[in-house]
């Protein structure tokens, strides 16, 4: 899929024993920046390499990246019928040699 900033970005998803593994493999020109971005309607504690997200006090799951990544807040809609205020994960990389790739494994099975 080309995304609106003109690099290409395909993902893998794959179940494992404790939960997922995710591979994002990008195309674009060297030296340029990129964001894999996870929006979620849960809170979002960041510890480290990894995030906790959680929902009404509870774990729901943890993200562990390989790679720097930054929280913040923003808006989604479910369906385009209501706005609400939501949590995104950004995953910040660079392309090198016309490629990238982030790692991410969402675990489930040690909360």
């Amino acid at each position: 899929m080309y995304s609106r900033k003109g690099y290409v970005h395909k993902r893998e998803v794959k179940a494992t024993e404790k939960g997922y593994r995710i591979r994002d493999t990008i195309k674009g020109k060297d030296g340029e920046p990129y964001e894999i971005l996870f929006h979620t309607p849960c809170n979002v504690r960041k510890e480290g390499s990894q995030a906790r997200l959680m929902k009404e006090g509870k774990t729901v799951c943890i993200l562990k990246f390989h790679a720097p990544f930054r929280v913040f807040e923003t808006s989604g809609s479910l369906y385009y019928l209501r706005e609400e205020k939501i949590s995104c994960i950004a995953v910040m990389e660079h392309i090198r040699d016309g490629k990238g790739s982030v790692n991410t494994e969402i675990l489930t099975e040690e909360i």
